[in-house]
């Protein structure tokens, strides 16, 4: 996991939708998922932007119908240009939580 500075935000999604995260520059310094009733290969993405078109910058797809994730960062974080996205791609009644730590 990256040392997270001082001021770092965390943002935790269990409504099963879309969302802009940030809508500027910033830090990715974590990603933790957990999900069940899934369906093999339903994927979590983060986007660099502010819409699900956006250049990819994490991708987790779901080896199992459930299970948890942590994902290994370099430790000085993963950084984004223009803003953070949460984009869901389910097939059908998957339950993600994603917890988001950025800067």
């Amino acid at each position: 996991m990256a040392r997270r500075p001082k001021g770092v935000q965390s943002y935790v999604n269990e409504a099963q939708v879309e969302a802009v995260i940030k809508e500027n520059p910033g830090i990715l310094y974590a990603v933790n998922i957990s999900w069940s009733a899934g369906t093999i290969g339903d994927e979590v993405i983060l986007r660099d932007g502010t819409g699900n078109t956006d250049r990819i910058i994490f991708r987790f797809r779901a080896p199992t119908a459930a299970g948890s994730f942590a994902a290994a960062l370099p430790e000085v974080g993963k950084e984004f240009l223009t803003g953070l996205y949460l984009d869901l791609q389910t097939t059908g009644g998957s339950v993600f939580r994603v917890c988001v730590d950025y800067d």
